[in-house]
C-alpha cells in the first residue's frame, strides 16, 4: 500500500471516531440492559473513557493500520493475478488491494470493539458479529476477485463442531458469538494465506493457552477475595449456621469463573498474524 502519511492519519482519525461512537453507544446500552434484567445495579466502566485509556486505544488503532498493511504484503500476487485474469484487467489489482486494506483495517476495529465488550459484559451484540462476518466476506471478495460458498462452509463446519462439543460437555465451552468470530477470523486468514489452514489452529491454540493463563490468574484473585470475605464473616457473624451458609455461597462463587474468549481470539489473531506476516 503506497498511501501518503496524511491519508493514514485521516484513516486513523475516522476509525477512532467510529470506534469511540460505537463503544460508547454499546457500553451504555448493554449497561442499561444488565441493570434492567438484574436486581443489583451494574456500574458503568467510566474509566474506559479517561484520557489515558483513550490515548491507549488510539495507539492500538494506529497499530491496526500497520497490522493491516503487513497482511496485504502476504498476498501471493501470481495467485491473485491468475484469479482475476478472466474477470478483471491488470490495473484493477491495486484497486482491489486498497479495498482489501480498508476492509481488513475495519475488521480489526470491529474485532477490537467486540473484545472490549466481551471483556466487560461476557456477551456481545449480534449486530456487531454480523458486521464482522460481512467485512470478512468483503476481504475474501476483494482479495480473490470472486465470491463462492467458502465463508458459509466455514461457518457451517464450526456450528456442527459446536453442536457435537456440547453433546458431551455439561457446561458451555464456547458461545455462539465465539463461533461467528472464529469463522470471520478463518475467512480473513484464508484470504491472505492461501490454503494454510494450520494458521487457524495456531490461533485457537494460542487463544486457549492465553485462556488457561487467565483462568489461573483469576482463580488466584478469587481465592484471595474469598479468604478475605471468610475472615470478615468469621469476625462479624457469631451464628455457626450463618457462617457456614455464607462461606459455602462464597466458595461456589469462587469456583465459577467465566472466561471472555473473544479478547483471547483477538490476541491470538494478532500474535500469529504478525508471526506469519513479518
Amino acid at each position: 500500500m503506497n498511501l501518503s502519511p496524511m491519508v493514514y492519519c485521516l484513516i486513523a482519525l475516522v476509525a477512532y471516531m467510529i470506534w469511540y461512537s460505537l463503544i460508547r453507544f454499546f457500553v451504555y446500552k448493554m449497561t442499561k440492559e444488565i441493570t434492567h434484567n438484574k436486581s443489583t445495579p451494574y456500574i458503568t466502566p467510566h474509566y474506559l473513557f479517561k484520557w489515558q485509556f483513550l490515548v491507549f486505544h488510539f495507539l492500538c488503532i494506529c497499530g491496526f493500520i500497520i497490522f493491516s498493511s503487513m497482511f496485504l504484503d502476504t498476498i501471493d500476487s501470481q495467485y491473485v493475478a491468475t484469479s482475476l485474469a478472466i474477470q478483471f484487467k491488470e490495473n484493477r489489482i491495486e484497486f482491489n488491494s486498497q479495498y482489501a486494506f480498508i476492509f481488513t483495517f475495519f475488521f480489526c476495529i470491529i474485532l477490537y470493539i467486540l473484545s472490549i465488550l466481551d471483556w466487560l459484559f461476557l456477551c456481545v451484540p449480534n449486530i456487531l458479529l454480523f458486521v464482522l462476518f460481512i467485512i470478512s466476506n468483503g476481504i475474501y471478495f476483494f482479495t480473490y476477485g470472486f465470491y463462492d460458498g467458502y465463508p458459509f462452509m466455514i461457518l457451517g463446519i464450526l456450528y456442527v463442531s459446536y453442536f457435537f462439543i456440547h453433546l458431551f460437555c455439561r457446561h458451555e465451552v464456547l458461545g455462539q458469538g465465539d463461533i461467528w468470530v472464529i469463522a470471520s477470523i478463518a475467512i480473513c486468514i484464508e484470504s491472505f494465506f492461501v490454503e494454510q489452514y494450520e494458521i487457524i489452529f495456531q490461533i485457537l491454540i494460542c487463544a486457549s493457552l492465553l485462556g488457561i493463563c487467565l483462568y489461573i490468574w483469576l482463580s488466584k484473585q478469587k481465592k484471595k477475595i474469598f479468604a478475605k470475605h471468610r475472615s470478615t464473616l468469621q469476625h462479624t457473624i457469631t451464628h455457626k449456621d450463618s457462617i457456614q451458609h455464607n462461606v459455602t455461597s462464597l466458595s461456589m462463587d469462587a469456583d465459577t469463573i467465566q472466561i471472555p474468549f473473544i479478547p483471547l481470539l483477538t490476541l491470538g489473531f494478532i500474535i500469529v498474524g504478525i508471526w506469519h506476516a513479518a
